[in-house]
């Protein structure tokens, strides 16, 4: 064992946890684009309509309204979000194993599936403490969330309907829709990304109750 661990910098958690609001910029990047090009188009559509007699006004704007902006876009870039939140948190995992493994001289295996378990498994045979039952089973489920994403399109309409009404009852903003079937909603990326960083500070103050 290293006579003095240096927690923030050499295994990387500190820096980690910062990377999260690099996250949440991104989605606020997302949102504002999907938001101000809705309107443009809305505004314009409107502005055609204005020219028309006020009986075709109606169905001009039916017409032309919006959809893919509206709503096929803004499913795609959310769940690109969520993606790149779950991808970011096992990337950060294993390299934070690594650096641990490194500090205390333990050997650790890149893991080729189930990365959140493996990796949590490692950390708990060196006495780090696994996040409470409620952020663990969270941040699980988000996982599965990821994967049905990407399996699937990054479309919830395709996957199976009991996966999906889990998502719906357990993660904020996952919505369905009687027109449209399942929608993400933006508060379903802030869940995603609040998971993602309550996962890493728990294992951050486990992490330093191990090695203070």
């Amino acid at each position: 064992m290293p006579k003095e661990f240096p927690l923030g910098i050499k295994i990387g958690l500190d820096f980690t946890i910062s990377m999260i609001y690099e996250h949440r910029a991104y989605h606020d990047a997302v949102e504002q684009a999907i938001s101000e090009k809705i309107n443009w188009r809305l505004n314009a559509i409107q502005k055609r309509a204005n020219e028309l007699p006020v009986s075709e006004q109606m169905e001009f704007i039916e017409l032309n309204y919006p959809y893919r902006w509206a709503l096929s876009f803004p499913q795609a870039l959310r769940a690109h979000v969520i993606v790149g939140a779950l991808s970011f948190l096992e990337l950060q995992i294993i390299n934070v194993c690594e650096n641990i493994a490194q500090e205390t001289m333990r050997e650790f295996q890149r893991p080729s599936s189930d990365k959140l378990e493996y990796c949590m498994r490692f950390l708990c045979s060196l006495g780090v403490e696994r996040p409470v039952e409620s952020t663990w089973n969270k941040v699980k489920l988000c996982q599965k969330l990821r994967n049905s994403l990407i399996h699937n399109g990054l479309d919830l309409n395709t996957e199976k309907g009991e996966k999906v009404e889990e998502y719906v009852h357990e993660i904020n903003g996952i919505l369905k829709d009687d027109e449209h079937g399942y929608i993400l909603e933006r508060t379903a990326c802030d869940d995603v990304l609040q998971t993602v960083e309550n996962v890493l500070k728990e294992i951050r103050e486990s992490t330093a109750k191990k090695w203070p």
